[in-house]
């Protein structure tokens, strides 16, 4: 019994170029014989008949349409990437976040002890000694009972603050003159001066 060449169906690349051959052929009339088997290494044995396969691709124009199905977006993405028709939910408000006002705090109180103002320094001075009045109260003005100098008229206005005056001392009309008594009397020079008094001593220079 001779060996029969076995046929094998074209898979893989070879079947979309048979597939192409045959599209191609559709629009112009032509047809693609896709029965040929392969050419063989090996030869038929003799007396036996190879078998042959053919087959037609049918010339008829073919349209494709392919339809695109958008993948659902998926939820809480933005609208543009979603569906038409689907809904967002909206999004939560902000919580209100409510502060309390601080008052600001006074100022501290100091308390600060008043410091007494320091007194004016001691300045300790020595008097000069005292002049010789002859026996005179003692006076600014250098009044005095030692008959040197001229009289006194009138007097200073504060004498009778270092004699002792008569009680009308103003009155008089004369010099400044010592009486029996120690009183002074402005009526030196004049008749009856000193007369409730013991009478004139002396006079008051100056």
């Amino acid at each position: 019994m001779g060996l029969r060449p076995r046929w094998t169906h074209p898979t893989g690349a070879v079947a979309l170029v048979i597939l192409a051959a045959g599209l191609g052929g559709c629009g112009s009339g032509g047809s693609t014989d896709i029965g040929a088997a392969p050419p063989s290494s090996t030869a038929p044995a003799a007396g036996s008949t190879p078998l042959t396969s053919s087959a037609t691709v049918p010339t008829t124009a073919h349209t494709t349409t392919t339809t695109v199905s958008a993948a659902p977006a998926p939820l809480g993405a933005p609208a543009a990437t979603r569906r038409p028709g689907t809904t967002t939910a909206a999004p939560k408000p902000l919580p209100v976040v409510r502060t309390t006002p601080v008052a600001p705090k006074p100022p501290p109180v100091v308390h600060t002890t008043p410091v007494a103002p320091k007194p004016p320094p001691v300045v300790h001075t020595t008097p000069a000694p005292a002049a010789n009045l002859c026996g005179a109260p003692a006076n600014p003005y250098g009044y005095n009972y030692c008959g040197r100098g001229a009289n006194i008229a009138p007097p200073a206005q504060d004498i009778c603050s270092y004699f002792s005056c008569i009680g009308n001392f103003w009155n008089g009309k004369g010099y400044m003159e010592e009486c029996s008594d120690g009183m002074v009397s402005m009526s030196g020079g004049r008749p009856g001066a000193c007369s409730y008094h013991g009478g004139e001593l002396r006079p008051v220079t100056v």
